[in-house]
């Protein structure tokens, strides 16, 4: 909703949802895990166990805001920010091939209810000089995040009796202040150099099965943050047939949050602290009257800058060390375009494009430990033509069939018993589809 006053126009955004969701199906490495503990680690039973997982959630949010107007130098905008979630988790893992072992069939049992709070303020100024523009921003906020966990069943904590349950709260708290402040200079009516520092934020969280079944992860994982600073050169010429962009970063990335591994179960923890700067650039040109082309690309270094010792993950425990490689991060992408226009069908605009995008490879652990992926080029092809306001178009992607592994997971055991086996996550195969798109 959106209101105009004299001064200012007043807008407020509200959005809410519910969220739904439930499987049920066999899992296959519970039932030779407790059975491999429970005959103190001389044999295992192959077999399944059933498991029912169930998510229950309603989401509210609404923003309000406040921005001048008018054509003056000074141009400002300051508004509020609330959030509120509430959610139900359940897991329950049953087999009747553990009951010799230990005398029932209560592989897991767990309910965890919560409930998240975030409350905003926010505001950003600008002011034109001449040619040059000055910003600067600030978002404070409020966030708390309370969990009502109670756990039971044997592998969480080891025994049957309805007394074991494990019954804990969790709670966390967090109060991020983010700025953010850039200057740009238009060189010219087509070319503008700017300067930018903004610090990013990500709120803390909450490892639900702490302290059960033996586990010595933390209850509670921290916030991690970062600055980023970023200088380059953007604008277009030729008459406008050449938009091109330049820009180098560096980032200082403290308390990395990471998915760590430790007495048969995942939980988050934090990282040390790190360091990223890079390259970013994108260059899209109207070459002819029927011949668009583009090109783009990023080049990084990411490094540990303060690392910890004995991290627990899903390869061993490891030590990170100053000058490793942060996992999951490629260190090159690019991606390039040729696009040809004709007309069709009577006089109609179409087209006919070819793409092609890679993307480096990377590492699940630090230092280019654990599984490899990444390390493809994926390309894609689309022909459309515009009749009125619809568009018609035909496409094929991953046109080569490339099988690109665009994320991977660790294998994760005890002695003989696989939690996880390795799996590596593809980018979908060829694909040959149609699309309609219309405006109204």
């Amino acid at each position: 909703t959106a209101y105009e006053i004299k001064e200012c126009d007043w807008s407020s955004d509200v959005c809410s949802s519910d969220l739904t969701g439930r499987s049920d199906g066999d899992e296959y490495y519970f039932v030779p895990l407790i059975t491999f503990l429970a005959s103190g680690f001389k044999s295992f039973v192959e077999g399944a166990g059933q498991s029912t997982f169930a998510v229950f959630g309603d989401y509210f949010t609404q923003e309000l805001r406040l921005a001048s107007k008018g054509s003056g130098p000074l141009h400002w905008t300051v508004g509020g920010f609330y959030l509120s979630s509430t959610s139900l988790v359940t897991q329950e893992n049953h087999s009747q091939l553990v009951v010799p072992y230990i005398g029932g069939d209560n592989l897991v049992d767990l309910i965890a209810t919560g409930r998240q709070v975030e409350v905003a303020g926010f505001g950003e100024v600008s002011y034109t000089l001449g040619s040059f523009e000055l910003a600067a921003g600030l978002r404070a906020s409020h966030t708390t995040l309370d969990y009502h966990a109670v756990t039971g069943g044997f592998l969480p904590v080891f025994s049957l009796d309805p007394a074991a349950y494990a019954v804990e709260d969790f709670h966390e708290n967090d109060k991020p202040v983010t700025p953010h402040y850039s200057v740009s200079y238009h060189l010219n009516p087509e070319t503008t150099l700017y300067a930018s520092a903004s610090r990013g934020f990500r709120i803390g969280g909450i490892n639900i099965t702490s302290g059960v079944g033996g586990r010595a992860s933390p209850k509670t994982y921290a916030p991690d943050s970062l600055w980023n600073y970023e200088v380059g050169i953007k604008g277009h010429g030729l008459g406008g047939r050449v938009a091109y962009a330049l820009s180098a970063y560096d980032i200082d990335w403290t308390n990395i949050q990471v998915n760590l591994f430790n007495n048969f179960g995942n939980y988050t923890g934090n990282a040390g602290r790190a360091h990223l700067n890079g390259v970013e650039m994108q260059l899209d040109a109207h070459a002819t009257r029927w011949l668009d082309v583009g090109l783009s690309g990023s080049w990084t270094r990411n490094r540990i800058k303060e690392g910890v010792d004995g991290l627990v993950t899903a390869t061993g425990v490891v030590d990170v060390k100053p000058g490793d490689r942060l996992p999951a991060a490629p260190l090159r992408q690019a991606s390039a375009y040729l696009q040809g226009n004709f007309q069709a069908f009577g006089g109609h605009e179409a087209y006919a494009r070819l793409g092609a995008h890679y993307v480096g490879d990377a590492y699940t652990g630090f230092a280019g430990a654990g599984s490899k992926f990444g390390d493809y080029t994926e390309a894609d092809f689309r022909l459309g033509v515009h009749v009125g306001s619809t568009e018609v178009a035909a496409f094929v992607s991953n046109l080569t069939d490339e099988k690109g592994k665009q994320s991977a997971l660790d294998a994760a055991s005890l002695g003989p018993i696989t939690f996880n086996g390795q799996y590596a996550y593809y980018i979908r195969p060829r694909t040959v589809g149609l699309t309609v798109r219309t405006e109204f």
